[in-house]
């Protein structure tokens, strides 16, 4: 475990890649039922203005969630999924 957040957890899998596992929360859940993608990254900012430039739904600009020490984007996919951009503010 790299990260630990209480109901969210981050494990390192390989030098370059890492899988985490959340607790749905009532002000994120997924719908349609399933699985929430996240992508971390350097830059949310720049990933929103060309997800919006492209015309991306998303659910909302990007905030700063402290409780998990994030910045983060939701944007859907074309069947209603979510994909998470996620920055770590620390």
């Amino acid at each position: 475990m790299i990260r630990d957040a209480g109901v969210a957890r981050i494990y390192r899998l390989t030098e370059t890649s890492n899988v985490g596992v959340c607790e749905a929360l009532d002000w994120r859940v997924v719908e349609p039922r399933g699985s929430m993608l996240t992508l971390v990254t350097d830059d949310v900012d720049k990933w929103f203005a060309h997800l919006k430039g492209a015309a991306v739904p998303y659910r909302s600009e990007p905030e700063r969630i402290a409780k998990f020490g994030i910045y983060a984007l939701l944007v859907e996919d074309p069947n209603g999924y979510l994909i998470e951009f996620q920055q770590f503010l620390d």
